[in-house]
């Protein structure tokens, strides 16, 4: 044996080594405390059959799946243990394979992916741009979009009167949130748009759901061997795999690093944070903190993309569920469309402002059913960083069935999934029609979630909650009540003949028909 030989051999011995003892290790803490569903493969577990809606909810807020090569992972939907996370989250991280996924989409200085301590300096620089105050500021941006979106769909249905126009959507109110995220985050520029921005702006277009997609047994596969590994430069060379997932996050990651060059540029000239215009989230972010000229350009620059691509993807999901909800149920659109125009009568543009959207009832119930139905991210992925108790609200069966349990016992290590989308269903919570969407569930002053008090909207765990919730939500809920007041005051909505439309739950839960992946056709008409 060669020299070359032997080190080559002697890496995959170590290497191998250790994966094992990785496997090993979390395999044996985790199945022996709490009871989950069996699985029929040990290569790949039963991961790929957890799927919405949550079919495991009679074994409690706390259960086990199996992951590949027997990684045992606790699904959490108990509020209790849901806060205890929330609230502790510098005991927590994200796992390394989702570390090198955010650094890869949005930035390696990008606010998701900071230190406990870095996350909460950051925020701080951040949260003045989307407080009321603020926002308020961005509802032109948002308004701007959607009624030019609406004049161009108004004009189809002009054209083919008195048919109806079959628009696929999803794409289109991508595009849009795309746009408006842009104009809130930018500012409406008069400069031109540089080619680069262009490039950026398209390849943004549901990325983080090309990115997860629907994931295959040998993506997963792959991921648990490389997460045992933990090395970054092992995830690094996974960037040149030759896959197409790969291809794109490549070229996302080039985009991304020369997207933030040019903004730090436009937003800093020789050192000069002048160039913004007002009423956009940069603006209002350069104003705030006691970091030096160059390390605030810094870190702005590094948070466009991020916000970007949240306030296009997670969001225009949201848009694109409560259009296709309101087309189901055209008794209940016309209702919600009634209370706009109310709303609307002698006031021009004042129904758009934030106080005068948040007291349409209607709409809010909607908006409020749609996010339960369909969070923006369905999980939260978490590997604990200390031994830790986690508390239950709830207890629930031991792995062996012998003893209730009402707290856990986490091993540094151990892999948690925080399963938001199954919280938002939770019979015990919502209901025996948790399942069905039910907007009359958030009228006449009903809370249903309000004893619970998870996340900051509704007592949805949608945004989750604690320090590390979602720093854009009341942005999200604003750039709802916009678009959605827009599209109802203009057009009707209805579901084609035919058609039948499931969720896919990937990054985010995005809609599909049986022909193609995210996609959503709808039927649109001028109103009578």
């Amino acid at each position: 044996m060669s020299s070359s030989q032997f080190v080559l051999a002697l890496v995959i011995s170590i290497l191998g080594l250790r994966v094992w003892k990785k496997l090993n290790r979390i395999d044996s803490n985790l199945s022996q405390l709490v009871r989950g569903p069996g699985s029929h493969s040990w290569i790949f577990g039963n991961i790929m059959d957890h799927k919405v809606p949550l079919e495991y909810e009679g074994y409690g807020g706390a259960y086990t799946i199996t992951g590949c090569l027997g990684e045992k992972r606790l699904m959490i939907t108990d509020p209790a243990a849901m806060k205890y996370i929330y609230q502790h989250f510098e005991q927590f991280e994200r796992p390394p394979f989702e570390k090198f996924g955010e650094s890869a989409v949005g930035g390696p200085e990008n606010y998701n992916i900071f230190t406990a301590r870095d996350f909460q300096r950051i925020k701080n620089l951040m949260n003045p741009a989307f407080k009321p105050a603020a926002l308020r500021g961005y509802v032109p941006h948002f308004r701007t979009v959607v009624e030019k979106l609406m004049q161009k769909w108004e004009d189809l249905c002009t054209q083919q009167y008195p048919d109806r126009v079959q628009i696929d959507i999803h794409k289109i109110i991508h595009e849009a949130t795309l746009e408006a995220a842009k104009r809130a985050v930018l500012g409406d520029r008069s400069a031109p748009i540089s080619d680069m921005e262009v490039a950026f702006s398209k390849n943004c277009y549901n990325i983080l759901s090309k990115m997860t997609g629907k994931p295959t047994k040998g993506a997963l596969l792959i991921e648990r061997i490389l997460s045992s590994i933990s090395p970054q430069f092992f995830l690094r060379v996974l960037l040149y795999m030759p896959n197409e997932r790969m291809r794109i996050l490549r070229r996302h990651k080039f985009l991304t690093r020369s997207f933030v060059y040019e903004t730090r540029g436009v937003i800093g000239i020789e050192g000069h944070l002048e160039k913004l215009t007002q009423d956009c989230i940069l603006d209002v972010m350069k104003h705030t903190g006691d970091e030096t000229q160059h390390d605030l350009l810094e870190i702005i620059a590094w948070q466009v993309p991020i916000l970007l691509i949240a306030g296009q993807d997670t969001v225009g999901n949201s848009i694109t569920w409560a259009l296709y909800e309101f087309a189901k149920n055209p008794e209940w659109q016309e209702q919600v469309r009634n209370e706009i125009i109310q709303a609307q009568a002698g006031k021009s543009g004042e129904v758009f402002q934030p106080a005068v959207l948040d007291q349409l009832q209607y709409l809010n119930a909607h908006i409020k059913e749609a996010l339960r139905l369909y969070p923006g991210a369905p999980t939260i992925d978490r590997v604990a960083l200390d031994d830790i108790i986690l508390p239950l609200d709830t207890p629930v069966q031991s792995g062996d069935g012998t003893k209730s349990m009402s707290q856990i016992p986490i091993k540094r290590g151990d892999r948690i999934m925080v399963d938001l989308a199954a919280y938002n269903r939770r019979h015990s919570i919502w209901g025996d029609d948790a399942d069905t969407f039910k907007p009359s569930r958030w009228l006449n002053g009903s809370d249903p979630g309000k004893s619970i008090g998870i996340g900051p909207y509704a007592n949805l765990a949608t945004f989750s909650g604690g320090p590390q919730i979602c720093i854009g939500w009341r942005f999200a809920i604003l750039q709802m009540q916009v678009f959605l007041t827009g599209c109802l005051s203009k057009l009707q909505f209805r579901i084609p003949k035919g058609v039948e439309i499931r969720p896919v739950k990937s990054f985010t839960i995005y809609p599909a028909t049986q022909e193609k992946e995210e996609s959503l056709p709808l039927e649109i008409a001028l109103l009578n």
